[in-house]
């Protein structure tokens, strides 16, 4: 009772499932016609999921379109509970160019609805992801679609999106750049004019975890009687916002 379209998933043939995909369109067969085959909802569409992951970082838009009514389940989860936009954004990470390159498969995933609060194992978002991976053009797509609620969720380590760029590092003299983009991204421009340390504890209420990892960086920790536009220290600041743990 299986569609050829599952068969070619199962044996993990894309270019198969392009092939009857572009078929079943030309010749008005899709969806309705899938639809109908005899035993259709028994079949588990892990292996189309799959494909779709792999289709998607090819740019194969109208095809990963076909392949929704087909069964493939863009929020199914993983063994490690990572989606497929959990996977795509990694493999933004994965050279110099993809970040830019997958964006618009990143935005094709968030306009077909799936999670940006879907969390792994590790308890990580995609935003998460994004900012541990230092990708400031996804990690502002993520955080358009996420709204307020962007910097909710924690992962098991109890880090926000806005603690991982904190305490974001990368190898090399870019990195500082990346992280202030981060921090921008998610907090406003208006909160990363000064020291990432003013950022930690302008956020409500202080990103305390954040500062004892960021005091312990030597890069960091040479900013801390740095003063802002309007002469207060980071020290200042956390004082007058009354953030005494800070």
């Amino acid at each position: 009772g299986r569609h050829a379209v599952h068969l070619a998933a199962e044996a993990g043939s894309p270019e198969i499932v392009r092939k009857i995909v572009g078929m079943l369109r030309r010749f008005e067969l899709l969806p309705e016609e899938v639809a109908v085959v005899p035993r259709l909802q028994e079949y588990r569409p892990v292996h189309l999921t799959t494909l779709l992951g792999d289709m998607v970082t090819t740019l194969a838009l109208p095809e990963c379109e076909d392949l929704i009514p087909l069964g493939a389940d863009i929020q199914q989860p993983d063994q490690r509970g990572d989606t497929l936009l959990h996977r795509l954004v990694q493999s933004c990470g994965s050279t110099p160019g993809e970040e830019r390159r997958l964006l618009p498969a990143v935005e094709w995933m968030l306009g077909h609805h799936a999670s940006v609060r879907a969390q792994n194992e590790a308890g990580d978002t995609p935003l998460m992801v994004a900012v541990r991976l230092g990708l400031p053009v996804a990690a502002r797509a993520l955080k358009n679609a996420a709204g307020a609620e962007a910097l909710t969720p924690r992962n098991n380590a109890g880090e926000s999106a806005a603690t991982v760029a904190f305490k974001f590092s990368r190898n090399g003299g870019r990195h500082q750049t990346t992280q202030k983009a981060l921090l921008g991204i998610l907090l406003g421009e208006e909160l990363t004019r000064s020291t990432v340390l003013h950022s930690a504890v302008q956020m409500r209420p202080s990103d305390t975890m954040a500062l004892e990892h960021l005091l312990n960086d030597q890069g960091h920790l040479a900013q801390i009687e740095q003063s802002d536009a309007e002469g207060r220290t980071p020290l200042f600041a956390a004082a007058e916002l009354g953030e005494l743990r800070a």
